[in-house]
């Protein structure tokens, strides 16, 4: 393919993906009040579909900023965030930094909230720096702050904040960047392969973004304590979907596509499932941490079966109506009761 043919598969990728996901997302979030997404432009970062990852830049604003986008998307405070999601990792953080010279460890999350990941690894690496025996939090958690990743939808990166007519603007990946190593994919889900976007060029770019994923998480690190990497994922993909004939009422979370639980497993991570259910604002939010599952006890069960695990912890606390989508199909529930 000639380079004009790829630019020009770009330019349609660009112009699909922020007309129909990142607009919407920003509808739906309410952002589009503050942001807006950036047209094509060859020349600007935010279209290079060369690149899937960006380096993390961590500063002494990665908390502020990082708890106050984290914390309107999750209907919290920053106290609250300490309260609820960093505490339960300062508690583990011997567990995850004991293991970490000996294989990269990714947290597993749901995906009822956006940005769900991104909470649970930036309370992890405040807990880790709070934890630190050494007791200098801002070099600590800028060192932690380095070897952590997520994996989250392309759709983000063209978000620009400010407005269109007006000179200057911070891009949503730097945001990112001062709290993770952004890796940035087009989900493998109904609504993007019937997109418009070009398949041929949305199955290159993934195959590269697996390909530089597995790499990253496969090297060793420069970290000063010989830590690997930790990474944060959402295996759905996709935020909870609504059921309908029979299931109707139902909230579903994704069947974890194949292809996502190779790759999980091509990558050599250590599992820590993120349990979680959101107040948003009106009810209790809770967390727990299950066991580190280390990488060569991991298999093609291992992904589906912690999502499961969370509808039901879910279901536990008070989402009556949550199932994980593989439930349904068997038509039997994680306790073995017809559904």
């Amino acid at each position: 393919m000639s380079d004009t043919e790829r630019s020009a598969q770009a330019r349609v990728a660009h112009e699909v993906l922020a007309h129909d996901f990142t607009d919407r997302y920003l509808r739906r979030s309410g952002m589009s009040r503050v942001a807006y997404s950036v047209p094509y432009d060859p020349d600007d970062p935010l279209c290079d579909y060369d690149t899937t990852w960006w380096p993390a830049k961590p500063n002494r604003l990665s908390v502020p900023i990082g708890k106050l986008i984290l914390g309107r998307s999750h209907y919290m405070r920053g106290r609250e965030i300490d309260d609820l999601f960093v505490a339960p990792f300062v508690d583990r953080a011997a567990d995850i930094t004991r293991t970490l010279p000996d294989f990269p460890v990714a947290l597993v999350n749901g995906h009822d909230i956006d940005l769900q990941a991104a909470l649970s690894l930036l309370s992890a690496s405040i807990g880790i720096a709070r934890a630190s025996a050494e007791g200098r939090f801002q070099q600590t958690l800028e060192e932690t702050i380095k070897v952590t990743h997520g994996v989250a939808t392309r759709g983000m990166a063209p978000i620009a904040i400010g407005h269109p007519k007006l000179p200057g603007r911070v891009t949503f990946v730097r945001l990112q960047q001062l709290v993770v190593n952004p890796h940035l994919s087009f989900p493998i889900n109904k609504q993007m392969i019937e997109s418009g976007i070009p398949q041929d060029f949305r199955k290159r770019y993934n195959a590269k973004l697996r390909a530089e994923t597995v790499a990253v998480a496969q090297a060793p690190s420069d970290h000063a304590k010989g830590y690997r990497t930790l990474w944060s994922m959402s295996p759905g993909g996709t935020p909870d979907l609504k059921g309908e004939g029979e299931h109707e009422g139902k909230l579903l979370t994704k069947a974890i596509e194949p292809a996502t639980v190779r790759l999980m497993q091509e990558m050599g991570c250590g599992l820590l499932p993120v349990y979680t259910k959101f107040g948003r604002g009106k009810g209790e939010t809770v967390i727990e941490l299950g066991d580190i599952v280390p990488p060569d006890e991991v298999a093609e069960s291992t992904v589906p079966t912690m999502m499961a695990d969370l509808a039901e912890f879910r279901r536990r606390h008070g989402e009556a109506n949550v199932f994980y989508e593989e439930e349904l199909a068997l038509a039997t529930g994680v306790d073995g009761r017809r559904l």
